[in-house]
């Protein structure tokens, strides 16, 4: 054997052995340099199946490809690996790893701080009479100035709010009840409504409220209202209102269906006033405010639901 022929022969199994590539060989997973591999924290999940192709020889293939993101968690922070398997035949699979990484944004803690939270609850004072109006005031960090549509206190909605309010203050005016009894009431404020970029909006809110007294003391109370059953159209008859509690030196006036009369007497704790029946009708009496004068010191007490029915013949 030539020397020449030997060189040959060495080159050719040379070649031979190591040369050859298999055609499974030839399959190779194509990564995306497009694909998004960094994201935040509650991002969406990916099309995973946008990451890898699969070519062959060069030329992308279609080939089954198994794709297991069960490590993957988008809620949580940290670096997760994806698994993607191709089968190419019954013996022959590629396999390839992605990783990608998952962090907490500074763009959702900016989103947190945007949200309106509530900083205090509170009224205008802490002890009230029957039949006053009690002023909640809710103080807001709302560092976005978004606006207030609507807040909700103990189930009931407000979106009218009082004089002097804004995106960080909002005044509500509630009426007690004249049929409340002493003891304590709690306002508790539950939810908020503002439009966020022309979308409304709504968060709950929990352990926001105040609690305020009922006294007794310092209020007119109306016990009863009395006067006849039925008069003669033309007639003058008395109306008698009975009164408890009176912390004035002076009554000035008493509304009666919007009219204020300051001309009648006082007897036993009675106001006693003379009214003009006008016309043939049932006619309504309504006692809606009474004012009066202490220390200098004026002021009026208003009522609901006080009223007496007069037939006029």
């Amino acid at each position: 054997m030539s020397k020449y022929f030997r060189l040959f022969f060495v080159f050719f199994m040379f070649v031979f052995l190591f040369g050859c590539v298999s055609e499974e060989e030839e399959y190779v997973f194509v990564f995306n340099e497009d694909f998004q591999t960094s994201y935040n924290v509650g991002d969406e999940e990916p099309d995973w199946r946008d990451a890898y192709k699969a070519q062959y020889k060069g030329e992308e293939v279609d080939i089954d490809i198994n794709i297991d993101t069960s490590n993957v968690n988008m809620n949580e922070e940290g670096s997760f690996n994806v698994i993607y398997t191709g089968i190419i035949n019954e013996d022959n699979t590629i396999t390839e790893t992605l990783k990608i990484t998952i962090i907490k944004s500074d763009t959702n803690d900016q989103d947190e701080k945007e949200d309106i939270t509530v900083s205090q609850v509170t009224a205008n004072k802490k002890t009230y009479a029957y039949s006053e109006t009690v002023l909640i005031i809710i103080y807001l960090d709302n560092p976005q100035d978004y606006e207030i549509q609507s807040v909700t206190i103990d189930s009931v909605e407000y979106d009218e709010f009082k004089e002097g309010s804004n995106n960080d203050l909002v005044m509500i005016e509630i009426e007690l009840d004249w049929e409340l009894k002493e003891g304590q009431i709690r306002y508790d404020l539950e939810k908020i409504k503002y439009f966020k970029e022309d979308e409304l909006t709504t968060i709950n809110v929990q352990n926001a409220g105040v609690t305020i007294e009922l006294s007794s003391k310092g209020r007119i109370y109306i016990t009863s209202i009395n006067a006849p059953e039925s008069v003669t159209a033309g007639s003058e008859f008395d109306l008698e209102v009975s009164i408890l509690n009176i912390p004035a030196d002076e009554i000035i006036s008493i509304t009666i269906n919007s009219v204020v009369y300051e001309d009648f007497n006082i007897t036993n704790n009675a106001i006693i006033i003379e009214l003009l029946a006008e016309e043939e009708d049932q006619m309504i009496i309504g006692i809606e405010e009474i004012t009066a004068r202490k220390d200098d010191s004026v002021k009026e007490f208003k009522f609901h639901d006080k009223f007496v029915t007069v037939n006029v013949t």
